[in-house]
């Protein structure tokens, strides 16, 4: 068979899209241009590789065959052009596109942009927050570059991941809150009411979770879709509020709330950076990584911090993966 493996390169990008013209878009290719070359190789290989369905073009068997094949060839050959290039300036002036919860955001990405713009003024990045079942697909297309966090969905076998630190989970009440120990009693926090953020966090479910296995639940009486609404809502309240710790070091900074303990051991998480196997040889997605991990390496001071209430937290709580 005289088959024309430059053509394979469509299949995964179709796959993933299951549109011509959304993978036309992300190849650089015209719609046109990559209707003939799936056209091409439907003739080479004697089997229509995608058929038009209600959900878009779905691949065939021999299609689903191939696709695993050629997204390695795609994945090996981009790692072999990327290992011989050289890290030009004006590719750090791309816009670098990051995931993380809005958690995280106000505790890693002030650190994160300073260092970047110290090795390179003209780094600029842009944090987005996106679904379970969006982030995969967005990170296999190269639109979002790197996730910090939480994220059980890119535990699979395309995804890189780097330890950064380890997280835990406390509670905020009011600075004057008739509470004045350091760690909550049961009776006060199911007594007292809570406020909580509505967001796409991956973690909170963790907390809920070994809530749950202590035979207790939050009394929510508010919630709320932005998380800087939290300190307010607390210092002028006796409402409860449960975030991460790096989040309560920074809220409690104001001195209008403070951190106590919950009644129980919490979930102690990792937090991870995680980015596509496609990109691991880089140069780009490297300096990125790198900036990223020195966040955890240079040992700044809420970093020392986690890992003090992390470790006097215990390890009896529910585990990044959910085991007990």
């Amino acid at each position: 068979m005289n088959l024309d493996l430059n053509l394979l390169r469509i299949l995964p990008v179709l796959a993933q899209t299951s549109s011509v013209t959304r993978a036309a878009h992300l190849l650089g290719m015209s719609q046109s241009g990559l209707s003939s070359a799936l056209s091409r190789l439907r003739g080479q290989l004697g089997d229509p590789l995608f058929v038009q369905t209600n959900s878009g073009m779905q691949p065939t068997d021999l299609a689903q065959r191939l696709i695993s094949t050629a997204s390695h060839m795609v994945a090996q050959i981009e790692r072999d052009l990327e290992e011989t290039a050289t890290l030009a300036p004006e590719m750090l002036e791309q816009e670098f596109v990051i995931s993380m919860g809005d958690a995280a955001e106000p505790t890693i990405l002030p650190p994160l942009i300073q260092r970047m713009r110290r090795e390179h003024a003209g780094a600029n990045v842009r944090s987005v927050t996106l679904e379970p079942e969006e982030l995969p697909a967005r990170m296999g297309d190269g639109s979002v570059e790197v996730a910090v966090g939480f994220y059980p969905e890119l535990e699979q076998d395309s995804f890189h991941r780097q330890t950064l630190y380890e997280q835990t989970f406390v509670c905020l009440v009011a600075a004057d809150h008739q509470v004045r120990s350091d760690e909550l009693t049961w009776d006060e926090f199911t007594s007292y009411g809570h406020v909580a953020v509505a967001s796409h966090s991956r973690s909170m479910p963790l907390f809920e979770k070994a809530l749950r296995t202590q035979g207790h639940n939050r009394r929510i009486v508010l919630r709320t879709q932005h998380l800087l609404s939290l300190p307010f809502i607390v210092e002028v309240t006796d409402f409860i509020a449960t975030v991460p710790l790096s989040l309560a070091l920074l809220l409690a900074k104001s001195n209008r709330v403070r951190i106590v303990k919950p009644p129980f051991n919490p979930p102690v998480f990792t937090v991870h950076q995680y980015w596509h196997s496609r990109f691991d040889g880089q140069p780009r997605s490297r300096w990125l990584r790198r900036n990223i991990a020195a966040l955890s390496s240079e040992r700044s001071k809420w970093l020392e911090r986690i890992e003090y209430f992390a470790a006097a937290s215990g390890e009896a709580g529910v585990t990044e993966d959910g085991r007990s």
